[in-house]
């Protein structure tokens, strides 16, 4: 569904969440940063990393969360 973190912060800032995070006293981002971290431990998420070769010079990394093999069971289970 999400393999970036700004898609999964796009998809968190269209929630109801996001439209109470002030009343709530939420920050998102923070609450974004504590649950992939959560799930990088808990490995049910890793992080994949791709080199970027554009017309510059200069190579770019980019990440992408993957769902592991335990993050999978989990859903399907």
């Amino acid at each position: 569904m999400c393999s970036t973190y700004e898609s999964l912060m796009n998809l968190l800032q269209r929630t109801l969440l996001a439209l109470q995070a002030d009343r709530l006293n939420v920050n998102l981002e923070n609450l974004l940063d504590e649950c992939l971290q959560y799930l990088i431990d808990m490995k049910i998420v890793q992080i994949k990393q791709e080199n970027n070769n554009d017309s510059s010079s200069a190579k770019t990394k980019k990440l992408f969360y993957e769902t592991t093999k335990l993050g999978k069971a989990t859903v399907e289970g």
